[in-house]
C-alpha cells in the first residue's frame, strides 16, 4: 500500500473483539544468508536499519485521523504493531529469554521466533538512537519476526491451513491449492475489492475454489484408486478370481466383507476381477464429496462402482437412496460393490441394509497368502517387520515356498505391510540389565546315554554343565567318561555344540540375569532366529498332564506354545 513508507509491504486492518479499528504494518526482508547484527541495526540506512523504520513509524502515525490528502487511517497509532518479517536469522547478543506477545499478528508466525526491543537486554540501541523523540514509543511496537518462512516454506503453511479450512484429504491438497493461488493472485492484481466483502459466492475465494476445482478433481479421483491398486502390482492366482466371480457375477448389489482392518486387499482383488470391464474404485469420503459427479459419470463412463470404507463415518441415507435410484433406473448392466472392512461400519451396513433390501447380497471375502502369486508375495517378504523386538526382513524367518507359515500370516499383519508399517511377531527379548556384569563360568562337560537319575545334579556355584542327549534304552541310565571342569565366559546361546545346557546355581545368585543378557545378545548376533524364554513353574498344570499321559510331542508343543505365547501353526 503507498504511503506507508518501509511498512508498504502487508497493510491489514481489522476489528477486534470491541469493534475497535486496529492495525499491522509489515515489511518483508528475504535474507536467509544473513543474520540481523546491531551494526545493521544502528546503520543510517539499510535492510534492517532502526531509524529508516522510524521514519516511516513517523508518517504513519501523521495518516491516523488527518483531515489531509493520501492516505487516511482510523482509530490510534497505539492500537498499531509494526513488523519486520525476515528469514534471517538474529545474532545471539540480540536475542532475548523474555516472552513477547504478538497478540492478533499470531498469524503471521511460520515456526520462527519474535524479536522485541527492551532497555534491560539492549542498552547500547536505546543509548545509540536516545536523539530520536519518540523512541521508546516507537520501539514498543516493533517486533522483528525472524528466522521465518521463505518463499518455498511458505506454500507449506498456506496448504496446512487450506487443507485444515477445506477439510481437503491428502491426494486433493495440491491442485486445490494451484487453483486457490491463481484465485488470489488475480484477485491482487486485477480486482478493486476487499476480501472482507466477498459476501457473494462469486468472489469469495474459499467458496469459489470449490466450483471452480471440483469438477477436476472429480475427474482426477474416478482414476485415482485403480491407478494406487495397479502400482501396488498384488495379483492374485486364477482360481482365487474365478471364485470371486461366481460369488459376485450374478447380483447387482454386494457387500464385501474384507478381511482384518484394511480393505485393500479385497479391492486389488475386485480390482483384476473386473480387469474386463469398466469399474471405477473410490473411497466412501470422496463418493460423498463428488456425489453428483460420479454418478453423472457412472451414467456415461463406466459400469461397475466399487465403494471401499475403512472407517466408521457416518453416512447420510441420501446418499445410498441416490445409488438405489440410478441402479434401480439403468439397464440391468450397472452393478455397486461395497467392500467393508470387518471393525467398526456399523451405521453405514445399517444403512445399505435397509436401502438396498431387495437386491443386496453379502459375502466374506477369506484371504489366504498364497492366493496371491509368487512375484506379488516377495514384495510383501522383502518388507521388514519386528520380530521379537527387532527389524528384520520377513524373508528371513518365513520362506516363500513354506506353504504352511504363509497361510500362518494374517490379513492384518499382510494389510500392515501394504502401509510399509512393521507387524509385531513374537514377544520382545527381555533387555538386559544396564549394570550388568559379564559371567564367568565353571563348565563341566558330561556325555550321558540317558536322563540322569534324580539328584544326581547337583547345585553348584558358578557351575555349567552341558549334556549331550544320545539314544539309548530306557532302562540304562548311566553316567559315560570322566569330567573335565573347565572356565567359560558364553557370550551367547549358540556357543558350543551341546544341545543341552543346564546352568544351575544357589536362588538369588544371578542365574535369570545371566540368561537375560544371553538371550539380548544372541538376538543382536541372528536377528533371525526364535529365542523363547519360558519360565515352567507358571505351567505346573500341563506338566502334571504330561506325567500322567505321558510325554509325547503333542503335549510338549502344547507347553512350548502355551508358554511362548504363539499359536501352534
Amino acid at each position: 500500500m503507498e504511503g506507508l513508507g518501509a511498512f508498504d509491504d502487508v497493510f491489514v486492518e481489522y476489528l477486534d473483539g470491541y469493534c475497535r479499528k486496529k492495525h499491522i504494518f509489515v515489511q518483508l526482508k528475504s535474507k536467509a544468508t544473513k543474520r540481523v547484527t546491531i551494526q545493521q541495526l544502528l546503520a543510517e540506512q539499510g535492510d534492517f536499519s532502526l531509524r529508516k523504520y522510524y521514519t516511516s513509524f513517523i508518517k504513519i502515525e501523521e495518516k491516523f485521523n488527518c483531515s489531509k490528502e493520501g492516505v487516511k487511517l482510523e482509530g490510534s497509532i497505539d492500537e498499531s504493531l509494526f513488523i519486520l518479517y525476515t528469514n534471517a536469522d538474529v545474532v545471539k547478543t540480540l536475542q532475548t529469554n523474555k516472552v513477547t506477545d504478538v497478540g492478533e499478528a499470531e498469524f503471521l508466525m511460520t515456526d520462527g521466533t519474535v524479536l522485541q526491543f527492551n532497555e534491560e537486554d539492549h542498552p547500547a540501541i536505546y543509548r545509540h538512537l536516545k536523539e530520536l523523540p519518540k523512541l521508546r514509543e516507537f520501539l514498543s511496537r516493533f517486533r522483528i519476526f525472524y528466522s521465518q518462512a521463505d518463499e518455498k516454506e511458505m506454500d507449506w503453511h498456506i496448504k496446512s491451513e487450506l487443507q485444515q479450512i477445506k477439510k481437503l484429504p491428502e491426494s486433493e491438497l495440491d491442485i486445490t491449492y494451484m487453483y486457490f493461488i491463481d484465485i488470489i493472485r488475480n484477485w491482487w492484481q486485477n480486482e478493486n475489492f476487499v476480501l472482507k466483502d466477498t459476501n457473494s459466492r462469486e468472489k469469495d475465494p474459499l467458496r469459489k475454489i470449490s466450483e471452480t476445482v471440483k469438477p477436476t478433481l472429480a475427474a482426477k479421483i474416478l482414476d485415482q484408486r485403480n491407478s494406487e491398486l495397479n502400482e501396488l502390482s498384488i495379483k492374485y492366482e486364477e482360481s482365487a478370481i474365478t471364485y470371486m466371480k461366481q460369488l459376485t457375477e450374478s447380483h447387482k448389489v454386494v457387500l464385501i466383507f474384507a478381511p482384518g482392518s484394511s480393505t485393500t486387499l479385497s479391492a486389488a482383488k475386485i480390482h483384476q476381477m473386473l480387469s474386463d470391464t469398466e469399474h471405477t474404485i473410490l473411497k466412501l469420503q470422496q463418493l460423498i464429496r463428488y456425489k453428483t459427479e460420479v454418478i453423472l459419470a457412472w451414467k456415461s463412463r463406466f459400469d461397475t462402482l466399487v465403494l471401499e470404507s475403512d472407517s466408521s463415518a457416518e453416512v447420510s441415507t441420501d446418499i445410498f437412496n441416490e445409488l438405489s435410484g440410478f441402479l434401480n433406473g439403468n439397464v440391468a448392466k450397472k452393478k455397486f460393490i461395497f467392500i467393508s472392512n470387518s471393525v467398526g461400519n456399523i451405521q453405514q451396513i445399517h444403512e445399505l441394509r435397509n436401502t438396498f433390501r431387495a437386491n443386496l447380497t453379502e459375502m466374506y471375502d477369506f484371504c489366504k497368502f498364497t492366493d496371491i502369486v509368487t512375484e506379488s508375495r516377495m514384495q510383501f517378504l522383502n518388507k521388514n517387520v519386528s520380530f521379537q523386538g527387532r527389524e528384520i526382513k520377513l524373508s528371513t524367518i518365513v520362506k516363500n515356498d513354506d506353504v504352511c507359515l504363509l497361510n500362518a500370516i494374517d490379513c492384518n499383519s499382510i494389510s500392515l505391510l501394504l502401509e510399509n508399517e512393521k507387524p509385531s511377531i513374537g514377544m520382545r527379548i527381555e533387555d538386559t540389565v544396564n549394570y550388568y556384569i559379564d559371567r564367568t563360568l565353571q563348565c563341566r562337560k558330561q556325555a550321558i546315554t540317558g536322563f540322569p537319575a534324580q539328584g544326581e545334579i547337583q547345585s553348584a556355584s558358578s557351575r555349567y554343565i552341558l549334556q549331550e542327549m544320545q539314544d539309548s534304552s530306557p532302562h540304562l541310565v548311566e553316567k559315560l567318561e570322566t569330567e573335565a571342569a573347565t572356565v567359560w565366559k558364553p557370550s551367547t546361546l549358540l556357543e558350543g555344540d551341546d544341545r543341552i545346557i543346564l546352568v544351575t546355581n544357589e536362588p538369588g545368585m544371578g542365574k535369570s540375569t545371566l540368561l537375560t543378557h544371553l538371550a539380548q545378545q544372541t538376538g543382536e548376533t541372528r536377528p533371525d532366529i526364535w529365542i523363547v524364554r519360558v519360565n515352567i513353574n507358571n505351567y505346573t498344570s500341563i506338566l502334571k498332564e504330561l506325567q500322567t499321559k505321558g510325554c509325547d510331542e503333542k503335549g510338549v508343543i502344547k507347553l512350548l506354545t502355551k508358554a511362548a505365547k504363539i499359536k501352534k501353526k
